[in-house]
């Protein structure tokens, strides 16, 4: 296992935020949320009629991805830093779609919007040490471009 370093800080993210979003989404799905009072009211205006699909969202799009990512990079290989930028782009897309709806109610709750930054922030480390990950890792598999202008000029020949 390369970046050693990288792989513990994305799995120590990836736990992080997975634990929470399945804490949240499950909360969210059965009304009782540590921590915080989540009243309907705070939907109107949306597309949702109740918790239900963003708690599903939440539970399986975000902790489920960041879950997955955590142990696939546990066991190694390449899918671990590719499901990490997945992940990643789950916890953005989600507070893009979250920070518009509870953001009208920011006065209802003063918590959110550090917490969007936050997960956004970490949402984004995912994607970019993902992704360093995948690079450095695939760096030492290729081939030299000496063997593709070989290649080449037997073709052309």
């Amino acid at each position: 296992m390369k970046h050693k370093r990288v792989r513990i800080a994305l799995v120590v993210i990836e736990l992080f935020v997975g634990l929470w979003a399945v804490i949240g989404g499950v909360g969210l799905l059965t009304g009782v949320i540590p921590f915080m009072v989540m009243p309907v009211e705070l939907l109107q205006g949306t597309p949702f009629a109740d918790y239900t699909i963003p708690g599903l969202a939440l539970l399986i799009l975000v902790g489920g991805s960041c879950l997955f990512a955590a142990v696939a990079l546990l066991r190694g290989g390449e899918v671990g830093s590719l499901a990490s930028v997945l992940a990643g782009l789950m916890i953005i897309g989600f507070e893009a779609v979250e920070a518009p709806i509870i953001d009208r109610s920011a006065s209802v709750l003063p918590t959110a919007v550090p917490q969007q930054i936050l997960m956004t922030i970490l949402g984004m480390a995912c994607c970019g040490l993902g992704a360093y990950v995948w690079k450095m890792e695939r760096r030492s598999q290729r081939f030299s471009v000496k063997h593709v202008k070989e290649f080449m000029k037997e073709e052309l020949s």
